[in-house]
């Protein structure tokens, strides 16, 4: 595809769209004359994002202007109803941290303050606001943000209790008074709206405040008085609609929701209801449409809606009655944003952000009227933010319609170069994401719009609204549902068929490329057998379902996206075969995996254990029998009291024994061939942990069994008996002698203890205590069983779990309780496990424990909880009580989050069932509320303390051929989602291979079962991807930080939507005591990898150290390196990093460390401090080549002898369009930096600092060298000036207090400040480069810096505009050099060189810290005196403040002076402090 590479002239570059603006969030005032939006960088170079606030009058052609810098976040605009200020939310404070409300006037400009509204707690972050419709109340929501770094947050934790808003009002009328607080809680207030008296809010509340968690779950609504603070009216939406709630003056309340809410997508559509607790009914759309936004018009109950339908647009008007108008459809056009008043009674008038890629018209601000009756139209644009893209170089787009094989009629969109000859065109299908998205005939640039470019760069664009896309109707956007790779990938490639049937598309030149859901297309396109395609770029798409689903933060979305079941069956199946032929028949499909193996009888059926009741994960295992060939199985005994735990064959007469838990006992039933059965075996106070037995006769039996009894003291031995004659046998003799080491007075005592529960249910359990102890108010530990399907019994056996028997004879009363949930009481019993944890199970732990406090044996002041696995959870879960009175817990691999078990364990469905549900299962989310972790907050390390033992499992390669049988159990979870109204999940279906061609319309998933473009992959690339992802994972602590000598990796997950970068970080030995040989070692293997890193950051060595481990890097490319931070603690040079060779840099920064300059390109950010000089030349030419540079900071040194930097060949000037930060400086000579600084263009915003080496050697004005200099200081009203001196090292300093800029001078060995008057001219030439026209305040500092009255003079005359001055004497030592503060009085009254009075606009004068050596203050004040008296003589105006800090007595100041000084200033200050 070749010809996409020729330059055409009227292309559109990557830089240009990088430089492009977002447009978004307009709103009109009141009346409709004035619009605010926001406009801001689509690409963000900084940490943080950055937004402006624009304002246009709507009846005056592109008048858009600026009123906010831009260099703060300002975003959520609105106009208040009545007064015209502006609102809106900004990170003013700091940048990133927490939004405040504030507000402006509509005639502001950049220059104009913004006021803030509402003073909160510090880190309080406002997250919505809404004014009442009458102005006196502002209703907000807020909550603490989260100040950790992003970039430093390792961990997400799903669903997570964390920025919960609540939500506040305050009254407009009395902003001293703290805000209320109308409603906080557990929940996050999600939205809310006003009622038409402004006397009511509607509100919605969620669990959690990530959307991302709220996807399709169910969200409450309620209505709070905001008066009283009472809430009433509480209704439940089943699912969590797309827009918020409109509540009209009619008292009803509109919102959008899906069509069908019983479905994850769906179209939306409008609803309503009558009241805040009436039900729901549809009102219009979904049916070929679907709705995208409604607005509130506050006026007559009216309200306004946004239809998608096919490519175009519609705005409707309903009125009080729902009937509504059309007053505006796009026409070869699009809209991203619009907002609507109502003027008066059927008019109206509305802006709307509009593009065309039919007319090349990009996006901007337009107004428009429209009425109810004729429609409307718009008028004219309101600005010109784009202007810069002419139409000539804009693409072209157009509707394109075809035929899907299905007979399916399908719209999309072609686009192409303007003027181009549509024949066998090279072409790219680019696919939008969603699925429920859409692409339309818009030209805006963001970074998913591939369409735009690539059409302008010479190709054909085809992008397909596939099935599942929003515009047209539900039954169109349903095929998502269960959908993917069949009818949307048929309409994709249907359309590629279509295209080059017509002849617009080259088949030997089609590539296709997507994001997300069109990432999963691509993917599965390129994987398809009769794929066309020469490439693919898939952004972010799916490749294997099933781990998307386990992994995902919204498994319920990606599970109902494609059905599982039919990737990985998930069915047990069971067969014979022919030892002599291999012939395999009598194929059976259980629809559970039983719980025992099959025993094939001598009769020719077969008997298995199996749940009772199969439809449920747990239930009493009993027994079954079915023929070899039937495909039906037959209960046979067991499961209603009891539950069979084993079968034996016996190998004789059809004959088979089985083990049955009945409560504490264990007996051993046989049966004949006829399935009738006989116990031959019943334990009495004891128990059998395994057992054999043989028939030996036609009816008599032998068996061996391991036997213990922790009633009798007897540990586990082997003992054998008999039984004969249909009766219950009897152990006769010891066969062993293991434990006779294990005396009985050593062991612990066990017994039955049978108590009812608070709801009825009688319940059995183990008590074990120390031998000979007295049962009265004993230590007790509560030792819970794992399972939840096993028990207790009264057993004698020490194994991994069994703690109750050691803690026993450490004089503690265990109580061991047989919950529900566990095995011996039958199936119903059993099943109180599925989706019951911590109800019944918990009630019987606690009510044995309570029988046990009431029947004096257990002292209720030292009561423990332990357990493992299920017993883990049970002690968590009871931990967490708000009523535990626990004093420890040990929690063994016990499950506190249900939600995140179910995600990731291998073994969903059995979770699942535990917990009453999954993050992907439909319905109520019982799990959530049977997770010890939602409550630990109440409980955990404030009473309690808790061991939690954690289990560690070694590391699984899954293999392609692995993964269905290890996702099988994970598919039943789901089908069991799909069969939630009670009918048997029966699996009788095996997956069969089926052709890759459409059937009845669909495309079937591959002959492997598989929509997962991964499973095409082979074993050893999976293994490949595998092991690098292993090599290079290491693990990090929860927030971030790294252990001194350690290294951080972050490696690409496969899988992930989201995936994070492979970034090196690392940090050596904080003291010379700690050994760095290991982080050495370490860093030159990850040296082997350099071509894999992302992001490289080094600091916090010894320079030795420093040096091997750069030197590991220094000939090692990295072609994927984006950020390289280095910091030395001492200066080093080094040759360059990476073999020079890192065409991917984006963010450089170096402290203390130079390396030689490389031809860098498309920089963001460069930090530099310390470098060899360069070239000018090789500095202009990064900068040309780096548009969207927005930090650049290099100061520049070098051997003083060296020739200054060399003339640049170009004098073209160098755009720095994003510039947001500029730091030059040289340690040598100020010309190093004079000769870039003329070269640079830049916003008025950027903030600039230079760092001068020396005295300015000629007159000039660093605005005249640099004239976007000179608009950054025309923007200086105070700044501060700083005259320095420390030893031979002298500075003048000048700075603005917000540091928009600053300049400073350096020098050594020369005293400026000395009798010598020749000194003057050179602090002419410095001063002369900062001239400020707009200076109002001045702050002089002068450190151990002594200037004569000449002096002072030549720097007071250059700050003419000033109204405020301050000088400062900032000395610790006194001198003779004192002498010379009179210097500076007399300087007040004098002329400068051109004739003028110094500082002629003075009315503000403070000296601070002025101090007079004795003899020199009466000369001080009398200069003082005649200064200002010579002031007013020369026509300035009098002082108005005087204000004197002086740390000596003023003693020299009589009557008659301040008398003077009172008589020429209109209030004189003056203050003594005691020197130090």
């Amino acid at each position: 595809m070749s010809d996409s590479s020729e330059a055409r002239p009227g292309r559109i570059t990557p830089e240009e769209i990088a430089r492009t603006d977002s447009i978004h969030s307009p709103k009109l005032s009141q009346d409709g004359a004035y619009v605010v939006y926001c406009v801001g960088p689509n690409f963000r170079t900084g940490d943080h994002s950055t937004t402006a606030l624009w304002v246009a009058e709507t009846s005056v052609e592109n008048s858009a202007r600026t009123i906010t810098s831009g260099d703060k976040h300002d975003y959520a605009p609105s106009f208040h109803p009545s007064s015209g200020l502006i609102y809106f939310l900004s990170d003013r404070e700091k940048a990133g941290g927490p939004a405040k409300l504030y507000s402006i006037p509509v005639d502001a400009t950049v220059d104009t303050d913004a006021s803030l509204v509402l003073r909160l707690e510090e880190g309080q972050n406002v997250t919505s606001y809404d004014i009442s419709p009458d102005g006196n109340y502002i209703a907000f929501t807020s909550a603490k943000k989260d100040e950790q770094d992003a970039k430093t947050k390792v961990f997400k934790i799903w669903r997570e209790k964390t920025g919960l808003a609540s939500l506040y009002v305050a009254d407009l009328r009395h902003l001293h008074e703290t805000p209320r607080v109308l409603v906080k809680t557990d929940e996050h207030v999600h939205s809310f709206s006003w009622s038409a008296d402004s006397r009511s809010i509607l509100y919605r509340l969620s669990d959690y405040a990530d959307e991302e968690c709220l996807r399709g779950q169910p969200i409450r609504e309620a209505v709070v008085d905001i008066h009283s603070g009472i809430t009433r009216d509480e209704f439940l939406h089943p699912r969590n609609p797309s827009s918020a709630s409109v509540w009209r003056e009619r008292g009803d309340i509109v919102f959008l929701q899906n069509t069908t809410p019983g479905c994850f997508f769906s179209a939306q559509s409008l609803w309503a209801r009558p009241s805040p607790v009436a039900a729901t009914a549809h009102v219009k759309y979904g049916e070929n449409d679907g709705t995208l936004m409604i607005v509130d018009l506050r006026k007559d109950s009216q309200y306004a809606v946004a239809v998608a339908r096919g490519l175009g647009t519609i705005v409707d008007v309903f009125d009080v009655n729902h009937k509504a108008s059309t007053i505006y459809a796009t026409q070869d056009d699009q809209i991203s944003g619009l907002d609507i008043k109502a003027i008066s009674e059927g008019r109206y008038c509305f802006v709307i952000l509009r593009s065309s890629a039919v007319r090349g018209e990009p996006l901007e601000v337009w107004f428009g009227s429209a009425d109810e009756t004729t429609g409307g139209k718009v008028t004219h644009k309101l600005s010109s933010h784009n202007i810069w893209l002419p139409q000539e170089r804009m693409p072209v787009s157009r509707p394109f319609y075809w035929i899907s094989p299905d007979g399916q009629d399908v719209q999309g969109v072609i686009s192409h170069p303007r003027g181009a000859d549509l024949k066998a065109m090279p072409t790219v299908v680019a696919i939008h994401g969603g699925p429920t998205d859409r692409d339309s005939l818009d030209l805006t640039f963001h970074f998913l719009s591939w369409r735009l470019f690539l059409a302008s760069q010479g190709y054909l664009v085809l992008s397909p609204n596939y099935r599942g896309s929003i515009g047209r109707g539900d039954a169109f956007v349903k095929h998502a549902n269960g959908g993917m790779g069949t009818t949307d990938w048929m309409d994709v490639q249907s359309m590629v068929d279509q295209s080059i049937a017509e002849g617009l598309v080259d088949p030997s030149r089609v590539v296709i490329v997507g994001y997300s859901q069109g990432g999963f297309l691509t993917a599965w396109g390129v994987s398809r057998p009769n794929s066309i395609f020469k490439a693919g770029v898939d952004g972010a798409g799916v490749t294997d379902w099933g781990m998307l689903a386990a992994t995902s933060d919204v498994p319920d979305l990606e599970v109902s996206i494609t059905d599982l079941e039919s990737l990985y069956g998930g069915l047990i199946h069971e067969a014979v075969v022919d030892v002599a032929s291999g012939t395999v028949h009598d194929r059976f499909t259980f629809p559970r995996n039983p719980g025992s193996q099959s025993i094939q009888r001598q009769c020719g059926d077969i008997v298995f254990l199996q749940n009772t009741t199969l439809d449920v994960e747990f239930s009493a295992q009993s027994l079954w029998v079915r023929g070899p060939s039937a495909h039906e199985q037959t209960h046979i005994k067991y499961g209603d009291t009891d539950n069979a735990l084993r079968v034996v064959d016996l190998r004789r007469d059809s004959r088979y024994a089985v083990a049955v838990a009945r409560g504490l006992d264990t007996t051993l039933d046989v049966f004949d061939t006829e399935h009738k059965s006989a116990t031959v075996y019943e334990t009495h106070e004891d128990h059998i942990s395994d057992w054999d037995m043989k028939a030996v006769d036609v009816d008599r039996y032998a068996f061996v069994v391991l036997r213990s009894s922790g009633v009798r003291g007897e540990p586990v031995e082997v003992w054998s008996g008999w039984a004969e004659g249909g009766t219950v046998g009897m152990v006769t003799h010891k066969l062993s002698s293991h434990n006779t080491w294990l005396s009985q007075e050593r062991m612990p005592v066990c017994r039955p203890f049978s108590w009812t529960s608070p709801d009825g249910q009688d319940v059995q359990g183990v008590l074990s205590y120390p031998r000979g102890a007295i049962l009265k108010n004993m230590p007790t530990v509560a030792v819970i069983h794992g399972g939840p399907t096993s028990r207790d019994v009264l057993d004698l056996s020490f194994q991994e779990w069994s703690w109750r028997h050691f803690l026993a004879t450490q004089g503690y009363l265990v109580l061991s309780p047989n919950y529900r949930g566990s095995i011996g009481r039958g199936d119903s019993f059993v099943q109180a496990a599925n989706g019951g944890m911590g109800t019944t199970d918990w009630m019987d732990v606690q009510s044995m424990i309570d029988q046990s406090i009431a029947e004096g044996m257990s002292d209720p002041d030292r009561v423990a909880l332990a357990g493992y696995s299920q017993g883990g959870f049970l002690t968590a879960w009871g931990l967490s009580r708000p009523n535990g009175n626990f004093k420890a817990g040990v929690d063994g691999a016990g499950v506190t989050d249900w939600g995140m078990l179910a995600a990731t364990s291998a073994l969903p469905d059995e979770e699942a069932a535990l917990a009453g549900g999954a993050p992907w299962t439909p319905g109520e989310a019982a799990y959530l509320r049977g997770s010890p972790i939602r409550d630990c907050k109440n409980s955990f390390g404030l009473t309690t303390n808790i061991r939690v033992i954690h289990c560690v499992s070694g590391v699984q390669v899954l293999t392609s051929a692995m993964q269905p049988r290890i996702f099988a159990e994970r598919a039943s979870a789901i089908k069991r989602a799909q069969v939630a109204s009670g009918t048997k999940a029966v699996r009788t279906r095996a997956i069969q291979p089926r052709p890759d061609q459409p059937v009845n319309g669909q495309i079937p998933p591959r002959p492997d079962g598989s929509t997962s473009p991964i499973q095409r992959l082979p074993d050893d690339l999976l293994h490949d991807i595998f092991y690098d992802i292993a090599a290079t994972c290491t693990c990090a602590t929860q927030d971030g930080d790294l252990v001194s000598g350690s290294v951080l990796l972050l490696p690409v997950s496969h899988h992930a939507r989201k995936a994070s970068s492979s970034n090196v970080k690392l940090r050596g030995p904080k003291s010379v005591w700690e050994p760095s040989e290991d982080i050495v070692r370490m860093a030159r293997m990850l040296a082997e990898y350099a071509d894999r890193i992302e992001a490289f950051h080094i600091g916090q060595f010894f320079k030795e150290d420093m040096g091997k481990v750069l030197a590991f890097y220094a000939d090692k490319p990295a072609h994927n390196l984006h950020s390289l931070m280095a910091f030395s603690g001492s200066y080093m040079e080094i040759p360059a990093l990476f073999a020079g060779d890192m065409p991917t840099l984006r963010r450089l920064h170096l402290a203390r460390i130079s390396m030689p300059w490389l031809p860098y390109r498309d920089m963001v950010e460069m930090e530099i401090p310390s470098q060899l000089t360069p070239a000018t030349e090789d500095v202009l030419w990064t900068l040309r080549h780096s548009p969207s540079l927005t930090l650049f900071s290099m100061v520049m040194h070098g051997d003083p002898s060296a020739p200054v930097m060399s003339e640049p060949a170009s004098k073209s000037l160098v755009h720095l369009p994003r510039l947001q930060r500029l730091h030059l400086g040289t340690m040598r000579d100020t010309d190093d930096v004079l000769q870039i600084l003329p070269h640079l263009e830049f916003p008025a915003t950027t903030r600039v600092n230079l760092c001068l080496r020396q005295r300015m050697k000629t007159n000039v004005d660093l605005g005249d060298l640099c004239p976007p200099l000179r608009a950054v200081k025309a923007q200086v009203r105070q700044g501060f000036l700083q005259f320095i001196c420390v030893e031979d090292l002298y500075s003048i300093i000048f700075r603005s207090p917000d540091n928009v800029f600053s300049v400073e001078w350096q020098w050594g060995r020369w005293q400026w400040g000395s009798d010598n008057e020749a000194d003057v001219s050179s602090t002419t030439h410095t001063l002369d480069c900062v001239t400020l026209p707009n200076l109002t305040s001045l702050a002089i500092h002068a450190i151990r810096y002594f200037l004569s009255t000449p002096q002072w003079v030549d720097v007071l005359q250059r700050f003419s505009s000033i109204h405020k001055l301050e000088i400062d004497f900032r000395s610790s030592q006194l001198g003779s050099a004192w002498a010379k503060v009179p210097s500076f009085f007399a300087a007040l009254g004098k002329d400068g060189t051109d004739g003028r009075l110094v500082c002629p606009s003075l009315t503000h004068l403070a000296i601070m810290r002025a101090s007079f050596v004795e003899g020199h203050a009466k000369e001080a004040w009398d200069a003082l005196v005649v200064a200002l008296s010579g002031r007013l003589a020369k026509g300035a105006p009098q002082l108005v403040k005087l204000e004197i800090t002086t740390r000596d007595p003023t003693s020299a100041l009589s009557d008659t002076r301040l008398r003077n000084l009172e008589q020429l200033v209109e209030g004189v200050y003056i203050q003594t402090v005691r020197a130090r």
